[in-house]
């Protein structure tokens, strides 16, 4: 799978966070667990919005910290 991942809110559990990929022109979630990652593919508009729901997400807190 592609290195370039990103965690999205804070939706996981003990091994790990829900994250997002692009591999090949292809979009995919998965959240970690004991063995590693069971990458699923999911439709391009699920990931544009999992990312944007982030970027406001950092934005608002970011927002507040400072």
């Amino acid at each position: 799978m592609n290195d370039e991942t990103r965690e999205i809110g804070d939706v996981g559990n003990y091994y790990g966070c829900l994250e997002v990929t692009v591999d090949n022109g292809k979009y995919y979630w998965s959240i970690e667990d004991y063995d590693g990652h069971s990458w699923v593919e999911i439709p391009e508009y699920l990931y544009m919005a999992l990312n944007q729901h982030e970027d406001e997400r950092e934005a608002s807190l970011e927002k507040t910290n400072n």
